[in-house]
């Protein structure tokens, strides 16, 4: 058969076949605040009775902060009264709901001699292989299932020890991909398309008869996107953590139009 019959169906195979390139879309997002200032590389909020450090870093962003108790005495945290806000949506902190954790394991026994120079025998009492000189073997133990389930209800308040910390990362950010063809946007609070605040009620005594409001806003002020085309999706883009950042990787593949 000739080689030249060849030729159109290749043609053909190439004309119908997805062609195209990948792309990955970056976007690192800037904050500011109007309450909390920086330390470093990192937000840091401080009255006489707390310290606060945030850590926004994450796919999305996170709300990720420690509370450290500066004073000699306990001070006690009001779930009840504690807020994530989003653009002025409130999100409460303490729901009242049950937690319910599974967990479950699963162990196997097979036994299989080798001739050789080791003997390898389970020991009951040490889950470790113990090997002589004389003989081989492979041995797991086998029909032994073990299930234990935790529930827990959430507690509404919570006691920080003097000169000790509690570390909090219960909502993310969850900040979409923004459709931008220019590569730096700036914002200032009154332009940016997210305000998201962190509303904290402390006081001195378990009663929560005097609570102390602590309100720390955050805003975006700037947006920094790269594109890549024909990106190797298996190697991460390099990017600096900052903790007054977070970041968002978007992949697709972008389809050649054939005309």
């Amino acid at each position: 058969m000739n080689c030249k019959n060849f030729i159109p169906v290749i043609v053909l195979i190439m004309l119908f076949s997805s062609c195209g390139y990948s792309l990955r879309t970056t976007q690192v997002f800037h904050t500011e605040s109007s309450v909390v200032k920086t330390e470093g590389d990192k937000y840091r909020y401080e009255d006489s009775l707390v310290r606060i450090d945030y850590d926004l870093w994450a796919s999305g962003g996170i709300l990720n902060f420690s509370i450290y108790n500066k004073t000699s005495e306990p001070i006690y945290i009001n779930w009840r009264n504690c807020n994530f806000i989003f653009n002025g949506y409130s999100n409460e902190y303490w729901t009242d709901k049950v937690v319910s954790t599974t967990n479950s394991s699963t162990i196997f026994r097979t036994d299989g001699w080798q001739t050789g120079q080791t003997k390898t025998t389970y020991n009951s009492s040490n889950p470790y292989l113990i090997t002589d000189s004389k003989y081989h073997t492979v041995s797991t133990l086998t029909g032994i299932e073990n299930s234990v389930t935790v529930i827990q209800k959430e507690n509404p308040t919570n006691q920080i020890p003097p000169n000790s910390y509690n570390q909090i990362a219960k909502f993310s950010i969850q900040m979409p991909l923004l459709k931008t063809t220019d590569s730096i946007l700036a914002y200032s609070r009154a332009t940016t398309p997210l305000i998201f605040r962190n509303y904290l009620a402390v006081s001195k005594d378990k009663e929560f008869v005097k609570q102390i409001f602590i309100d720390n806003d955050f805003w975006i002020s700037s947006v920094q996107t790269t594109y890549e085309k024909k990106a190797k999706w298996d190697i991460p883009p390099k990017l600096t953590k900052r903790p007054t950042d977070f970041y968002i990787i978007n992949k697709k593949f972008i389809e050649y139009e054939l005309e």
